[in-house]
């Protein structure tokens, strides 16, 4: 009797294997710090936050309007809009990982919050009630290559950071930064966190290697929560939140849970705004101009001194929020970045000082020997008739006295003009340019 082998089991597709190796259930948001490029793009984003809301949009722009209005003090807030960009379809795996033909992508509703006296801006993509491996997202956000499926029927995925700037005038600057909230029930495992805080794809075939198994375990083990409501892991980048509270069976935490982390950490990506803006300007200035004029060093503090509302040290009303804003902000090392900005912009100050002192010098010289050939024009014909009547023992006239005092002192008289006006011309040059 013949027995008939069993038939095979057909391999699942690769998100499925994923699925099972890293599964994350829970609600990811992508922030982008970013610009307005000019008045034109803001009147766009005006328009659009003009439009009525419902649903998710209205319930996370009102939630994180609420954390700001009870939460911040000074006056930023009053100067702080938002509107919702609209719904995209986001490419979610890591492309060396996975096929195009199984491409993992999942819905997310993109926002906007503008700053109108500073012209910074912080968009954020949110994902809620996401189900996917979510380190192969952050792997795409780490290479900053957020993609979208475009509407027009093109095969290739399109550049979200390019849709920001083409579509609403919205420059990203600095370093985009993902937090990822779960409930108690759904809390990733500490060998998949890891992946999460490092923002790479868990266990990669492309890179075959992995994580040593001490990397990352000290931000997975200390908690910087302040309240018994959340747990809160704070990476260089992105940042995992548990929510410890009672969700009725929830399977994914609230928007209004959430939001007591997100409004800090749009502040801090307001910062990082400021400086990256700044910054890359000053840089850039440095690196490909060997003359760069006054006028640029005084728009730059001038642009940079308005985005003072953002670092006052008593932005936040409570002393928790406060706290908790200095923990992530040391770990996204935005104050090493505004180290760096103030670094760069002594050395270009250094470099304009020096242009200046070198003008200065060169200026000089040239008063010198104008003096000497003014002194040699005037006084060499005095001294030669001065000495012919000391030889012809001739006393001087009181008038020829006169004269020659006169001389001298016109003499005396146009070089201190010259010098005024050059250092005028040189003033105004200056400045102009």
């Amino acid at each position: 009797m013949r027995v008939s082998s069993p038939l095979p089991v057909p391999e699942p597709p690769a998100e499925s294997r994923d699925m099972d190796n890293e599964r994350f259930l829970g609600n990811i948001y992508i922030h982008l710090p970013c610009h307005v490029a000019d008045a034109g793009s803001a009147k766009v984003l005006k328009a659009r936050e003009a439009e009525p809301q419902h649903g998710l949009p209205a319930t996370f722009m009102a939630e994180m309007d609420a954390r700001l209005a009870s939460e911040i003090s000074n006056q930023m807030k009053k100067d702080l809009s938002r509107a919702c960009i609209g719904e995209f379809q986001f490419v979610c795996h890591d492309q060396e990982e996975t096929p195009d033909s199984e491409q993992i992508v999942r819905p997310g509703v993109a926002f906007v919050a503008i700053h109108q006296h500073t012209g910074l801006a912080v968009v954020t993509i949110v994902f809620h009630g996401i189900e996917l491996p979510a380190s192969q997202l952050l792997d795409q956000v780490s290479k900053e290559e957020i993609l979208y499926c475009r509407s027009s029927g093109a095969s290739a995925p399109g550049n979200f950071e390019v849709l920001l700037a083409e579509e609403y005038g919205l420059i990203k600057t600095g370093t985009s930064r993902a937090c990822l909230s779960a409930t108690r029930e759904h809390k990733p495992r500490d060998d998949v966190a890891r992946y999460y805080l490092a923002g790479e794809t868990y266990r990669s075939q492309n890179m075959g290697a992995a994580l040593k198994p001490g990397a990352f375990l000290d931000q997975i083990g200390q908690d910087v929560g302040q309240y018994d409501s959340s747990e809160i892991y704070v990476g260089k980048n992105n940042i995992l939140r548990i929510d410890t509270r009672a969700n009725n069976g929830a399977e994914v935490p609230a928007v209004f849970s959430d939001a007591a982390l997100l409004f800090i950490i749009e502040l801090i990506l307001f910062q990082d705004a400021a400086v990256s803006r700044t910054n890359t300007r000053v840089v850039q200035k440095i690196g490909h101009e060997e003359r760069v004029p006054m006028k640029f060093l005084e728009d730059c503090s001038n642009e940079f001194g308005r985005t003072m509302a953002f670092w006052n040290i008593r932005v936040f009303r409570f002393i928790t929020a406060q706290t908790l804003a200095d923990i992530i902000a040391a770990r996204f090392e935005t104050r090493a970045d505004l180290a760096a900005y103030r670094e760069n912009q002594r050395f270009l100050e250094h470099k304009i000082n020096i242009r200046y002192a070198l003008a200065s010098e060169a200026e000089n010289r040239v008063l010198n020997t104008i003096a000497v050939l003014l002194f040699v024009f005037e006084a060499v014909p005095a001294l030669y008739r001065a000495g012919l009547m000391a030889l012809s023992q001739q006393p001087l006239e009181p008038e020829q006295i006169l004269a020659g005092t006169g001389s001298s002192g016109l003499v005396a008289l146009l070089l201190v003009i010259l010098i005024r006006f050059l250092r005028v011309r040189k003033s105004r040059a200056a400045t102009a340019t």
